[in-house]
């Protein structure tokens, strides 16, 4: 499986299952921050920024509401679902399939 196949997996499970939500976003930040030069090249610049802007945006997703409260700026799953559904579709314009299931 190559990198994105992995990232695109990980979104779809961070969709799909929600009692592992916190270890999938964790798994996918670190994939893709240790895969972004790959990636960039395999899929062009206009997905690229797609993947990475929904890196910066997942660092503030926060599963626990008691530390999520703590800062303004986290924010909890329902966002993160938005956020997630957001990029996959415009990836999805772009030309690059979400898995399915």
């Amino acid at each position: 499986m190559d990198a994105l196949e992995k990232i695109l997996g990980l979104l779809a499970k961070a969709l799909r299952e929600t009692s592992s939500r916190k270890e999938t976003i964790d798994e996918y930040l670190r994939c893709y921050s240790e895969s972004a030069l790959l990636i960039k090249r395999s899929i062009g610049q206009d997905a690229d920024d797609v993947l990475g802007d929904l890196f910066v945006d997942l660092n503030y997703f926060v599963a626990d509401p008691a530390t999520r409260a703590q800062d303004s700026s986290y924010f909890g799953d329902e966002r993160l679902e938005r956020e997630i559904r957001a990029a996959l579709h415009r990836l999805s314009e772009l030309g690059i399939a979400a898995p399915k299931g």
